[in-house]
């Protein structure tokens, strides 16, 4: 073999066990030291794997060259291994895109998440801001919450939200709504929800931090707060002509990550 890749930090043992002259690469996927306090600096109890920054180091130093995700994490871990750090861009593959919707004067505003506190807590705390937004404006919007992030947020009662819960496929969400919103302001790691909306060639409003690591092409890309989400759908609103460019800048920017 010339290559041995292995998937994820915590895996990394396996590159000690690469014949000599393999080349030994570590793709990261995410970072896992001061996961631990990123959670609690949020309110959120530990979950999942996490390290510190001395054991992380071990890992990336078994390698002959680590893959990072994205920039942000690639400077990161430059700074704990000599060991060259390159970034990987991540992209779905092209899908075939939703279906037109017909407009009916409701803007329906969709979000996936998994099962994991850090989608729950930021889609409740962006749901504050959209609440609040929501009764001053009286806009017609509905926000559609899919995947298994649902079983958190029970008890939930807004009149706009409708939780769809686990689907069997994605197009069950993007099928039906308007827009994809990627409302995370903390993570760590990438936002494979992104990159998968983006694919399908859905018009995408995000916080900044969770385009991290993807192309941006839009301003809409990279609000740097909730309420400037929710000011970006309501221009929607206001413009419905901008979600056909809302809709080109998806194309562009999987076209950006692909070359």
């Amino acid at each position: 073999y010339d290559a041995l890749l292995v998937n994820y930090t915590w895996l990394s043992k396996a590159l000690e066990h690469a014949p000599a002259g393999v080349l030994r690469i570590l793709d990261t996927h995410d970072r896992f030291s001061g996961r631990r306090e990123l959670l609690a600096a949020n309110g959120l109890a530990p979950e999942y794997f996490h390290t510190t920054e001395e054991q992380e180091r071990i890992g990336l130093d078994r390698a002959d060259i680590v893959w990072a995700i994205k920039d942000q994490e690639a400077a990161f871990f430059s700074t704990l291994t000599k060991r060259p750090v390159r970034t990987m861009l991540h992209m779905e593959p092209p899908a075939p895109p939703a279906p037109h919707r017909e407009p009916d004067g409701v803007l329906r505003l969709g979000i996936v998440g998994g099962r994991n506190n850090i989608n729950a807590s930021n889609i409740r705390r962006f749901l504050e801001v959209a609440d609040q937004y929501l009764r001053r404006t009286l806009l017609p919007i509905e926000i559609v919450v899919a995947g298994s992030v649902c079983t958190l947020l029970e008890g939930l009662r807004l009149p706009y939200l409708r939780q769809l819960g686990t689907v069997e496929t994605m197009d069950a969400l993007y099928d039906q709504v308007d827009v994809v919103l990627a409302p995370l302001a903390f993570s760590t790691g990438l936002k494979i929800k992104v990159g998968e909306a983006l694919a399908r060639g859905k018009p995408l409003i995000s916080h900044v931090h969770a385009f991290e690591g993807y192309v941006p092409t839009h301003p809409f890309h990279e609000c740097p707060d909730f309420e400037a989400m929710m000011r970006a759908a309501h221009r929607l609103l206001r413009d419905p002509s901008l979600l056909a460019d809302l809709t080109a800048a998806s194309a562009r920017s999987v076209a950006a990550a692909e070359a």
